[in-house]
């Protein structure tokens, strides 16, 4: 199967940075390049309209990067983010924001697949807030999302991986994020370290679900390998050692 990977966002300065990116470190952008996948980066808007074109075409990866609080422009952003004065309301509403983002990239995700929900802050409101909202508020009677049936994946293992791979003297840890009562992880969470620069950063991964496991609430990939998006942030971060 060709593989094929659609970059979008609402910012047109991001979107030109992406491309930036993409060029000059990644595949670039194309179609039809022996030995690259095609690579599209579109704005969220053409996204949605060429999504129609095309008939509700759906991925078996899906990575939402939502806006957050972004809890290190607090210290590190003249402004100081979300955080200024004024930004109160913008920052209490950003929960909502964030439900709408991943439940389209829910909407989003084939039937086997996985979407990874992301933000770079330690709000619990922000991260496993999101993530039991959007599972617990499914709504059957929406004809899209009769079949949807969507599962956190288990992050022990990738919690694990970083623990092996991770160089000891980045002295950066990953946590498992858990659920607001039960304690169940609904994510892994990037613990702040000053010295290396890095942090926070939260994680969480979904599987899509056929409709016989329904009532399934947690998905433990028991022995299975995790795909190479999340694998993929450990290459990054071992690659600044």
């Amino acid at each position: 199967m060709k593989k094929h990977l659609v970059c979008t966002d609402v910012s047109a300065t991001r979107l030109e940075r992406l491309r930036i990116v993409l060029n000059g470190f990644a595949w670039g952008i194309g179609h039809d390049r022996p030995g690259f996948p095609s690579v599209e980066v579109y704005s969220t808007a053409s996204l949605l309209r060429n999504s129609k074109n095309r008939g509700g075409q759906r991925f078996s990866r899906v990575l939402v990067d939502v806006p957050c609080s972004t809890d290190r422009d607090a210290l590190t952003s003249i402004s100081g983010g979300y955080f200024a004065r004024g930004k109160g309301s913008e920052r209490i509403g950003l929960p909502e924001t964030q439900k709408r983002l991943l439940r389209h990239a829910m909407s989003l995700c084939d039937v086997g697949g996985y979407i990874v929900y992301s933000t770079c802050t330690l709000s619990m409101a922000q991260n496993q807030g999101v993530i039991e909202s959007c599972l617990s508020n499914l709504n059957p009677r929406d004809d899209s999302n009769e079949d949807a049936s969507f599962a956190v994946v288990d992050p022990t293992e990738f919690i694990d991986l970083c623990a092996a791979q991770l160089h000891p003297s980045l002295g950066v840890r990953i946590v498992p994020a858990s659920n607001w009562n039960s304690g169940t992880p609904l994510g892994a969470m990037v613990i702040p370290r000053l010295a290396a620069n890095y942090g926070p950063t939260f994680m969480c991964k979904i599987k899509r679900l056929r409709l016989f496991q329904a009532n399934t609430a947690f998905w433990n990939p028991a022995k299975q390998t995790l795909d190479a998006m999340l694998d993929s942030l450990v290459k990054l971060m071992m690659s600044s050692v």
